[in-house]
């Protein structure tokens, strides 16, 4: 049974999200300012989308924004195949963060066909004025979704020109009053740049929008002292700026007799990357204390990095490396019922100690996924791999599964 509409009498968000609840398989079909529109619905997960010339994401994310559309829903649909796997909260949620950050793409073209939906021909409805859509059930229903406004499309070309002078008049007049009255604090003393820079501390990061920093690149510091018995961890408080880099660093808790090592875990962590933490959405500096691991510099006689495929099953010598220890890391995201399998390119080094892993073929829908995983995987132990019966360090692939 199909269910039809306008998203001004009935709220697009609030039926993707009942849908999403259903076991069925659902198809959407939409009439948007840019032409037709496809969401398919699969046993509550979002596989499929199509919008213009957007990617399947892309389209996604901007159906769910479109307001005063009309709109189908069929149940018991055909699901040809998959193209996204998304819940309809983390839809939503992913749609408000690109409004607010200003990146949501739209379609260039005008249309797109729908043969596949069994629709034809393409209507351009009349977008809505601004007052409309801000009483909109749509507008509403996202507003209730993500704590954000959804505002129509600009007023008319005509009534546009007909208010641009005061409008300008009451910009310039703003800023200046803005500029003047930041300037007059400034000078009496009442607001400081460096209180209005200061970093967050990570652990007040705890908010539904809040993003935790990850470490992009970074490699463990080289032992000053080859010949020492054991090498040590290094806490590091660090200061890292909106783009990521590392602005600051110094020791945690000093530690006599660790001069040396203390020394180059701050001259190494100063070149790490990280991506930027976020509060409610946006980029800011970030206070956090990270551990600086070390390995011995690599002596000329070193053997290089075997990659798996040069190791021969048959040959007498060859083996690879073999895991001994490791738990499964949790699910990022404990209520679906997806299990993604992840597949790491893991380096072991002749000691065992994983020193290098990276996601083959990474897909930006399970990044999180991805990031568990290979903080997970850097923490295993395996046995180290022989070629001809010598050590070597080994490259070869491990796949990741979640508890």
């Amino acid at each position: 049974m199909a269910l039809s509409g306008n998203t001004r009498e009935l709220s697009l968000a609030d039926l993707i999200v009942v849908k999403a609840q259903d076991p069925g398989n659902h198809r959407l079909t939409l009439s948007g300012p840019a032409g037709d529109g496809l969401l398919l619905i699969e046993t509550g997960r979002i596989v499929h989308a199509a919008y213009g010339d957007l990617s399947p994401i892309d389209a996604a994310l901007v159906l769910v924004t479109e307001q005063n559309v009309d709109f189908e829903f069929e149940a018991d649909a055909e699901i040809p195949g998959h193209t996204l796997d998304l819940g309809a909260q983390e839809l939503l949620m992913e749609a408000m963060r690109r409004l607010d950050e200003g990146v949501l793409r739209r379609p260039k073209q005008a249309s797109i066909g729908l043969a596949a939906a069994g629709t034809t021909g393409v209507r351009e409805p009349p977008r809505p004025r601004s007052h409309e859509a801000k009483k909109s059930p749509e507008a509403e229903a996202l507003r209730r979704a993500t704590g954000r406004v959804l505002f129509a499309d600009p007023e008319a070309a005509e009534v546009r020109e007909k208010n641009k002078a005061p409008k300008v008049i009451a910009v310039v007049v703003g800023i200046s009053m803005l500029s003047a009255g930041a300037l007059a604090a400034w000078l009496g003393g009442w607001v400081s740049v460096e209180q209005q820079r200061d970093p967050v501390d990570i652990t007040d990061l705890v908010g539904p929008r809040d993003v935790l920093p990850a470490l992009l690149s970074g490699a463990p510091a080289i032992a000053p002292d080859s010949s020492a018995t054991f090498l040590p961890t290094v806490v590091c408080n660090l200061v890292v700026d909106p783009q990521g880099n590392v602005v600051d660093a110094d020791i945690y808790q000093p530690r006599s007799g660790l001069d040396a090592f203390q020394d180059a875990a701050v001259v190494t962590v100063s070149s790490y990357r990280f991506t930027p933490a976020r509060r409610e959405g946006v980029p800011v500096t970030v206070k956090l204390n990270w551990p600086v691991d070390f390995i011995r510099a690599r002596n000329v006689d070193d053997p290089a990095p075997v990659e798996a495929r040069f190791f021969k099953p048959d040959r007498p010598g060859d083996k690879l490396p073999v895991f001994l220890e490791g738990e499964s890391p949790q699910t990022p995201f404990p209520e679906r019922s997806l299990r993604p399998k992840v597949v790491c390119r893991v380096l072991v080094d002749v000691t065992g100690k994983v020193v290098g892993a990276e996601v083959l073929s990474p897909k930006p829908e399970l990044e999180l996924y991805e990031r568990v995983a290979l903080d997970a995987v850097t923490g295993y132990r395996f046995s180290p791999g022989e070629r001809e019966g010598v050590q070597v360090p080994t490259w070869f692939e491990w796949t990741v599964e979640f508890q």
